[in-house]
């Protein structure tokens, strides 16, 4: 009932106003027109002073017919002073075209003035056919020819005195342009609401809401002043349907359907087919299609009504509210449609009065649309579980609720950002075991925490089918190793064995899209470690054939039931219940790899037996050259007791070209003894062992690899080269090949050395961070909070490189790039933001920046970015040499 009183205080508050309006236009001026007639004469009269006679001779019946054609009209005009007087029409403005004749007392044509919707002649008044019309004193003759397809009411010439005709016309404008608005705005809004979450009804409002803009605009010379539009049919066709999408919207807001109002709803449908035959009649008699509006409005609006009282009676809520605003409407519309004169005013008009009689029912109709929205939302939480409305509830709130977590994974990155880089900034230094742990501990949490935000970003993108690949070289070793670094602490190493068994064939250097791949292994993985409490978790790569890999993650965990496979790649599914409350996790996981594979042009499966493991496997088409890096060849030893591990080690050094000509285990080290080739030893042991150590004989090179160790004794011990095999394939690496990793970072730190860089961003955490990433790449740096200092600093010192934060107040990154570009800026520009989309990356690039950093940065990837770009800067600048 509150919501009801509202509907009602407001629609009297709108009337009120309109009233108000209106009263200054009600106001009775003197006229010198002394006699006023309508003339029944031929089509093709020339105008010519007339007497009395031929006056009482020519007089017509009646005015103008609705249906159209030629009719004249007669006034006779007195004044006794040099005057100016506006002469327009009072009632209506839909007329075709008209032309005025002014004849002086001697019958001489004085003045000739046309105009007209279908007539190219400016109108010196806004949205009026007023013409100016200066007088002497004396007796006139004003002779109209009004020549119109059809015309909406009585448009009867008047004379105006100037100054008041131009404040009274402000009324009528103001209605004209407020009512424009009204139908703009909210088609707009209806028509993105209907095609963004697909309700037909908000569609089938929208078209009515359409066609009452083109109608008004037409009738009442908007569209021809403003537009330059002179077609006349515009006031009668749109309308054709929009009455045929009022009925389909009544039937679509009210329910109206076989089920529950067969009459009503066989009625609705005999109306929209009467009105698809108003079309077909339209189309072969044009002059009739205005009556035909006028018809049609007559019977949606009666079927409206009757709509409305029937399905009130029949208990429909939404119809209570629906009846209040098609009452409002039928008086004011009914009025419109059937009254030729309005006497209220004289530069008010039947076309003002039908526009706001349509303006109300919009506004009113759109508080019944939000009520209904309302209500039926509401029905479908209440019956969440139990109906198929509410399973569309659902689907409804699972989208709002993905793009709230997009959103909120932007604003994620910033912090984790500074939390990321700090960690990585910290690690740098030496630190007490115990800090070290804590400090692991948050570098492994945020790692986990980044992938979970890329996941609920990537079911957004996916659902949405926004998510694009990229293909781009990348190193598989390091990817590998990314993912290892996740998972390092996430399980107890004396109980589960992490194994990643990569075949020699397999190349170093793929073409793809390295962060799916990752993404799509990191959550295999993420599912394998959770449900695996003892044995092993494996990552296995083959090479298929030529051009197509392998990829398989394999558990001994608890397994999955054969009559549940079927369900694992469901969002928001594990196998059971009971699961979900031991295990915990998002339930994302498995359908994000799935849909990741398929985009990539794979397939996810799936095989298991409960209680024993499971496996899944896919198979990806990666694009290059397939080539083992060039490298030179060399040879190891290998001191190792497990099978398996050294297996697998050797596996890596064959694809680094590191041959393992002898292999001995730990007892067989010791009491044998070693023998000096070959120059380099590799050990596989669960902590550092002196006794072994003192086996190997001086000058050869041991390095140890260490799968266990205890944290307080041996964390910062210097003869544990790599931790945690078999993760650390990229360390391993610069073990073999000591002297080629050195030369390359020898030269890139050189070309680094000789880097300028400003980085701009207004959080001052993450300026911090950055600048200390920089200074740790040992890159000459400076920072700047605020946009506008930076923008001035960067023009006169001309870095070699920018970084620009993209979300800053008063001036965005975007906007910064474009105004330091406008000004002849030549170097590169990188953004660094938390926005990910793929649109956000190409308005970056559009702006005039050169490439992108997604927060959160790593160190790696800081680096990767400068390097890439350093031969990119400006010829002029010349400190830049390799």
């Amino acid at each position: 009932m509150r919501a009801l009183s509202s509907v009602f205080t407001g629609l009297a508050s709108i009337l009120m106003v309109f009233c108000l309006l209106l009263a200054p236009a009600w106001a009775e001026t003197p006229s010198p027109v002394s006699e006023r007639f309508w003339l029944d004469l031929p089509d093709s009269w020339q105008p010519e002073q007339l007497d009395r006679t031929q006056i009482t001779e020519r007089l017509a019946e009646e005015g103008v017919a609705l249906s159209g054609g030629v009719f004249w009209h007669l006034m006779t005009v007195s004044t006794d002073r040099f005057s100016q007087y506006v002469i327009d029409f009072r009632n209506s403005s839909v007329i075709g075209q008209f032309e005025h004749w002014v004849l002086d007392a001697d019958g001489r044509v004085i003045a000739q003035l046309e105009g007209g919707i279908q007539n190219t002649t400016p109108n010196p008044y806004f949205l009026r056919h007023g013409r100016t019309l200066t007088l002497p004193a004396g007796q006139y003759q004003i002779i109209t020819r009004l020549d119109s397809p059809f015309f909406l009411a009585q448009p009867e010439p008047t004379l105006f005195e100037p100054t008041r005709y131009q404040q009274s016309i402000k009324v009528g404008n103001a209605v004209t342009m407020a009512g424009m608005g009204i139908f703009f705005a909210l088609g707009f809004y209806y028509i993105v609401l209907g095609t963004s979450r697909g309700r037909i009804g908000d569609l089938l409002y929208a078209v009515f809401i359409a066609g009452n803009l083109l109608y008004n605009s037409a009738a009442l010379l908007v569209a021809s002043d403003l537009f330059g539009i002179h077609q006349f049919f515009l006031i009668s066709v749109p309308i054709l349907f929009s009455n045929t999408a009022y009925i389909a919207f009544v039937m679509v807001l009210l329910n109206i359907n076989r089920h529950t109002s067969r009459i009503l709803f066989y009625t609705g449908c005999g109306i929209i087919s009467l009105f698809m035959l108003f079309w077909i009649i339209a189309l072969v008699q044009p002059h009739w299609s205005l009556e035909l509006d006028r018809i049609g409005v007559g019977v949606f609006a009666l079927y409206g009504f009757t709509a409305g009282v029937v399905r009130v009676i029949q208990g429909n809520r939404t119809a209570r509210f629906y009846l209040i605003a098609n009452i409002a409407f039928v008086v004011p519309a009914l009025i419109s449609i059937r009254a030729s004169t309005l006497p209220i005013a004289d530069t008010l008009f039947i076309e003002h009065l039908g526009l706001f009689a349509v303006a109300v029912e919009v506004i009113l109709l759109s508080l019944v649309i939000s009520h209904q929205v309302g209500m039926v939302y509401r029905e479908k939480e209440a019956g969440l579980y139990a109906t198929q409305e509410a399973l569309l509830a659902a689907n409804h709130a699972l989208e709002t609720k993905e793009r709230f977590l997009a959103n909120v994974s932007h604003e994620l990155r910033t912090p984790l950002n500074a939390i990321q880089g700090s960690v990585e900034l910290v690690t740098q230094h030496p630190l007490p075991s115990k800090i070290s742990r804590h400090i692991e501990a948050i570098h492994a949490s945020s790692n986990f925490l980044l992938y979970l935000i890329n996941d609920i970003l990537d079911l957004a993108k996916m659902n949405a089918d926004q998510l694009t690949l990229v293909q781009e070289s990348f190193d598989l070793d390091e990817a590998v190793d990314d993912l290892s670094s996740i998972y390092k602490n996430s399980f107890q190493r004396d109980r589960v064995r992490f194994l990643i068994d990569i075949a020699p064939d397999v190349p170093n250097r793929l073409v793809g899209d390295e962060n799916r791949l990752k993404q799509v292994l990191a959550n295999l993985l993420s599912n394998a470690f959770k449900f695996t409490e003892q044995g092993d978790v494996r990552l296995i790569v083959r090479r298929q054939d030529e051009h197509h890999l392998y990829f398989e993650v394999s558990d001994t965990g608890i397994g999955i039931e054969t009559d549940k496979l079927h369900t694992v790649f469901s969002a928001f599914t594990q196998a059971d219940a009971s699961i979900a409350r031991k295990y915990g996790g998002t339930g994302l996981g498995l359908q994000i790899a799935s849909k990741l594979v398929r985009l990539m042009g794979g397939r996810l499966e799936v095989s298991s037996r409960y209680g024993e493991g499971s496996r899944f496997h896919f198979q990806l088409q990666m694009n290059g050259e397939w080539r083992l890096p060039n490298l030179p060849n060399r040879v190891a030893g290998l001191v190792c007791d497990k099978e398996d591990y050294a297996t697998i080690l050797k596996q890596d050094l064959a694809r680094q070209n590191v041959d393992v000509t002898l292999m001995l285990s730990k007892h067989e080290a010791l009491a044998e003894g070693l023998p000096k080739t070959p120059e380099a030893w590799l050990v596989i042991a669960d902590q550092y062992d002196e006794t072994l150590a003192r086996a190997f004989h001086s000058g050869q090179a041991v390095h140890w690899l260490v799968n266990r160790f205890n944290h307080s004794e041996y964390r910062h011990d210097r003869n544990l080269d790599i931790d945690l095999l078999p993760y650390a394939r990229t360390q391993l690496h610069r073990l073999t090949h000591p002297s080629d990793v050195l030369s390359e970072q020898e030269d890139q730190n050189l070309l680094l050395s000789q880097l300028r860089i400003a980085a701009v961003d207004d959080n001052t955490v993450n300026l911090k961070v950055l600048l200390g990433m920089l200074k740790r790449l040992e890159v000459q740096c400076s920072g700047y909070e605020h946009p506008r200092e930076a923008l001035h600093r960067i023009q006169q010192e001309m870095p070699d490189m920018v970084l620009m934060d993209v979300q800053m107040p008063i001036i965005d990154g975007l906007e910064a790039t474009r105004e330091l570009r406008r000004n002849g800026y030549p170097n590169p520009i990188i953004a660094f933001t938390a926005n990910a989309s793929d649109h956000d990356l190409e308005d970056c690039l559009e702006a005039g920046m050169d490439d992108v950093l997604v927060k959160p940065i790593r160190l790696d990837d800081l680096k990767t970015m400068l390097l890439k770009w350093s031969d990119k800067v400006d010829s002029r600048s010349e400190r830049i040499v390799l």
